[in-house]
């Protein structure tokens, strides 16, 4: 569960800021609010590419794609309540400027989150090789949702909040969308039906923290 929270943690998270690292043109929002719209779908177009990590893990893979496809109406409700969340990112006015963004940092608040919530479960010990795997979702999520036609085609920034908070609003976007502990035990029960058996002793006390 840990991987498939920083997936859709990442991923909607990069929708919203983009991933080039320069200062750059902000994004206008005739173009970057169609673009958005397609958040949930590349969620899992990316979740496709970054398969092989659930794969290690002993999952089949058809199998575990259920696991987050039946949730895609809660991803897309996240992504369109973190749209609100964030601010206006975008622009109506021609030639606005916006910071540079380092992807690998918000990589870093997005585990660190994850940390804290495995803490606050009990699950530190239990989950550690589930985070280093989550580490690697996260920035094969982060590779991935960078370079899909909608990123590349925009060549535009988002002004955005320093990423702990960012990742703490998208969060909060998650659990009001639907991904509470229950729902969180369910998904996590589904990826260990689906071969990830070290999942067993950590679905059970799995606990979604604010």
């Amino acid at each position: 569960l840990q991987m498939f929270k920083i997936v859709v943690l990442s991923a909607v998270v990069i929708l919203v800021f983009g991933a080039e690292p320069e200062m750059q043109t902000q994004c206008m929002c005739k173009d970057f609010d169609p673009c958005y719209e397609k958040a949930a779908d590349t969620v899992l177009k990316c979740t496709d590419k970054c398969k092989h990590l659930l794969v290690d893990l002993g999952a089949d893979y058809t199998e575990a794609r259920k696991c987050v496809s039946v949730h895609q109406p809660k991803i897309q409700k996240a992504a369109e309540c973190a749209r609100k969340s964030l601010g206006e990112m975008c622009t109506n006015k021609q030639d606005q400027m916006v910071k540079k963004y380092y992807p690998e940092n918000l990589q870093l608040a997005a585990v660190t989150e994850l940390m804290a919530m495995a803490k606050k479960s009990g699950l530190l010990g239990k989950s550690i090789p589930m985070l280093d795997q989550s580490r690697k979702a996260a920035h094969c999520m982060i590779k991935c949702t960078a370079t899909t036609d909608c990123s590349r085609k925009l060549k535009c920034a988002v002004e955005m909040p320093p990423d702990n908070v960012a990742v703490a609003k998208v969060k909060k976007c998650a659990i009001s969308s639907g991904f509470t502990t229950p729902v969180a035990r369910e998904i996590c029960t589904c990826l260990e039906k689906s071969g990830i058996k070290q999942l067993e002793t950590i679905c059970p006390s799995l606990e979604i923290t604010e």
